[in-house]
């Protein structure tokens, strides 16, 4: 059982990997990959020990900003202008904040100087957002909650994917995320401390508003089948959720094609205004072999009117293309989909291998976005599989057009080659699509 929980948060997991640069940001902030793959392994320890598995991937954003409308919206609420840093442009949060439909928590902890205090949430049965805030004398500015642990009522882990995203000033969030759907806990306890802080620890328990929180939501059938140059895909549901729309799409077996993304996948009003996949969070989650939940912003509280499903382009490549095999002693790609993929360099220290790879990417879809390209599992010569135990990520090359996609192996020698897995690409199928939903 604990093996399968494993899979799925990591299959979730790699919807992260799919980091889109907002473009108000004033300065981009490193997704921090390193830090998630130990706290990935420090859960999978947790889990083999009995607990529940969590995976926790921290996003550290700097000098934020959201629309003027709304941030002047929010300046003019008592105590909420701390919200403005870390809502960074998610339409669905700021609806929500809009309708009060947001949760007055203030309850904190001090430790040696330094508090922490959980100023707000708002929740449903599919999220949970936590507003906080940290102050004192000698706080690291640029510190991150670590070793967070959120429990519920009865003292226990919770099932969730976490996130979180914390602003230079000392206002963050974090995001607790159960994927499709959870049960709402009638309690939370974090238990936290903060990077540069030794020795600090902080413990903060509060109520969840169940009246307000519980049991909100919209289910829209679809079942529209969709073919985009010959590859079938059918939308079967969305669900409409306070702080989310998840939208469930199955993918036909017989497709040649492996589908990884759609670059534009948007919920539009007959007006044209887009409530687009969420880009920093959780944005999906497989829950098989041919069917996925993609996460889009909420538009919960916009009762009227028609909405449409939108999109033109989807990333995807040949199945029989999607493995790549390396020769390690003599340095050289023997297979690869196409000359969009180049080895870039290896490094080897004793037996660990750190891959880097240069990816072309040509399309205006990939302006200012990063992707992994491999996933997290390899094979060497032998048939033996592998998970990495480095970082794995993307970051820009020498040319704008370059990507530098990077992967680390272990536990192979240099005789024979080694095998890795295509998880998404810069190649495309085109279809404009319209559907109505409601």
């Amino acid at each position: 059982m604990y093996k399968r929980e494993e899979e799925q948060l990591m299959k979730m997991k790699q919807y992260y990997d799919q980091t889109a640069i907002p473009e108000q940001l004033d300065s981009y902030i490193h997704a921090g990959v390193q830090q998630a793959k130990k706290h990935r392994r420090r859960c999978f320890q947790t889990v083999a020990m009995g607990s529940t598995a969590a995976a926790i991937i921290l996003l550290l954003l700097v000098s934020i900003r959201v629309s003027p409308a709304f941030a002047n919206y929010m300046s003019q609420l008592p105590g909420m202008e701390r919200i403005v840093a870390v809502i960074q442009g998610d339409k669905g949060l700021e609806s929500a904040i809009d309708h009060d439909y947001i949760q007055i928590v203030g309850k904190s902890d001090t430790d040696k100087g330094i508090t922490f205090k959980v100023d707000e949430m708002i929740a449903d049965d599919a999220k949970i957002v936590i507003f906080y805030s940290i102050s004192g004398d000698h706080v690291n500015p640029d510190g991150i909650l670590e070793e967070t642990q959120i429990l519920d009522e009865r003292g226990k882990e919770i099932h969730a994917m976490y996130s979180g995203m914390a602003h230079r000033d000392g206002k963050g969030r974090i995001d607790i995320d159960f994927g499709h759907e959870g049960k709402l806990p009638e309690q939370l306890s974090i238990k936290t401390r903060l990077t540069g802080q030794s020795n600090t620890t902080f413990e903060v328990n509060f109520p969840v508003n169940q009246a307000k929180f519980a049991n909100q939501k919209e289910t829209i059938a679809l079942n529209e089948t969709v073919i985009v140059e010959g590859q079938k895909l059918t939308f079967k549901e969305l669900i409409i959720y306070p702080t989310k729309m998840a939208l469930r799409v199955h993918y036909d077996e017989e497709n040649t094609k492996e589908l990884f993304a759609f670059d534009d996948l948007a919920i539009e009003n007959e007006a044209g205004e887009a409530w687009a996949v969420i880009k920093n969070g959780v944005s999906g989650m497989e829950v098989n072999d041919t069917e996925e939940l993609l996460y889009l912003q909420s538009n919960y509280f916009i009762k009227d009117g028609p909405l449409y499903l939108t999109f033109s382009s989807i990333r995807a490549l040949d199945k029989d293309k999607r493995e790549v095999v390396l020769d390690l002693e003599n340095e050289r790609l023997i297979k690869r989909p196409d000359d969009k993929l180049e080895l870039y360099k290896i490094d080897k220290i004793n037996q660990v291998a750190q891959l880097e790879f240069l990816v072309k990417r040509t399309d205006k879809f990939d302006r200012n976005h990063f992707y992994s390209v491999f996933d997290w599992q390899y094979q060497d010569h032998d048939g033996n599989t592998y998970e990495t135990d480095g970082a794995t990520g993307s970051h820009n090359g020498a040319e704008a057009e370059d990507m530098i996609t990077y992967f680390s192996v272990e536990n192979v020698g240099d005789k024979g080659p080694i095998t890795i897995r295509i998880k998404d690409y810069p190649t495309r199928i085109k279809q404009a699509v319209k559907l109505k939903v409601r």
